[in-house]
Order: C-alpha cells, then sequence, then structure tokens
C-alpha cells in the first residue's frame, strides 16, 4: 500500500529542498566530489565541485526531472553543469545567475562579454558529457601524444589540486 504523504511530486522532500538536501546514487561522480571538496589544498570554486558531483544526473540536467526539488542555486547551475566542464579552468566574474566562475576555453577572449550570455551558454548543451563519456578511442595513443597530455594536465594538476590529496 502506497503511503500518500509520501507520492507526492517531491515524496519525502519538501519543494525546492535543492539537491543537496536529497539523497542520491552514489557513484565515481560523489566520491571525486567528497575528495575534492574535503580536501583543503583544493583551489576549485564551488560551481567545479558542484559540476563535478551533478554532471551525470542525466534525469535532472537533460529529461526536466526533479525540478520540484531545485532550490534557485539548482536551477542557476543546471547550464553549467550541462555545458561547462570540459574546458580548461580560467575563471571571471559573471553575472549569468550570479554565478562567481565561467569555465571556459584557454582563449577567454571572445567569451569575456558575450552578447546574450544565456543563448551561449545553452549553445555549450552537453559539451561536457562529450568529453566526459565520448572521447574515448580505440587507437593507441602515441608518445609524443602521452606527453603533450601529460605535460597540459599537470600543468592544470599542479595549479588547481596542489600537493596531496587525501583520497
Amino acid at each position: 500500500m502506497a503511503n500518500p504523504e509520501l507520492s507526492t511530486e517531491t515524496g519525502m522532500y519538501a519543494p525546492g529542498c535543492g539537491l543537496d538536501n536529497t539523497l542520491v546514487a552514489y557513484g565515481h561522480d560523489e566520491y571525486m566530489y567528497e575528495v575534492l571538496r574535503q580536501n583543503p589544498n583544493v583551489k576549485l570554486p564551488k560551481e567545479a565541485l558542484y559540476i563535478v558531483r551533478y554532471h551525470s544526473l542525466y534525469p535532472w540536467h537533460d529529461a526536466g526531472c526533479y525540478a520540484a526539488l531545485e532550490s534557485d542555486y539548482d536551477r542557476c547551475m543546471k547550464g553549467w553543469v550541462r555545458c561547462c566542464f570540459p574546458f580548461a579552468f580560467a575563471f571571471a566574474p559573471r553575472s549569468a545567475c550570479n554565478a562567481a566562475v565561467v569555465l571556459t576555453p584557454v582563449d577567454i577572449s571572445s567569451l569575456l562579454s558575450p552578447v546574450d550570455p544565456v543563448a551561449w551558454l545553452y549553445s555549450q548543451v552537453k559539451l561536457f558529457n562529450q568529453f566526459d563519456l565520448y572521447t574515448k578511442r580505440n587507437i593507441p595513443y602515441t608518445a609524443e601524444d602521452l606527453a603533450s597530455m601529460r605535460d597540459y594536465y599537470s600543468g592544470l594538476i599542479d595549479k588547481y589540486l596542489p600537493g596531496k590529496l587525501d583520497w
């Protein structure tokens, strides 16, 4: 027999409670979020941590599920989760949703003053997930490819995740 108090759009949660106040499946995204959040040397803003945590919650950011649970911050961050994480980190203040961070390509000059930041934001839909899920290849990397990637990612790691991480 269904519990009528829990058979609502928000179930056991209050409307607008925010995703951070709900229980979702614990996987590698949540694990990485917790590692980054709990290490004091990590120099990523809260918006980047949010993207790490929720980028695989497709029912929310792609299908519109859980909207009744969203806080104002969740609604603001949904666009960032859908588009921004694959870029090299370059931070600049932005006005869209009062976000304090923008994750942009290395050459950010064309994006610092977009005509319509919301249109730009949504033009980048699913960009992160393309890098997260769809960049695997069956062709071996050359030694030159590996050296180039090592240099690039080592620089980012040193800048944003300095020192040793507590896993």
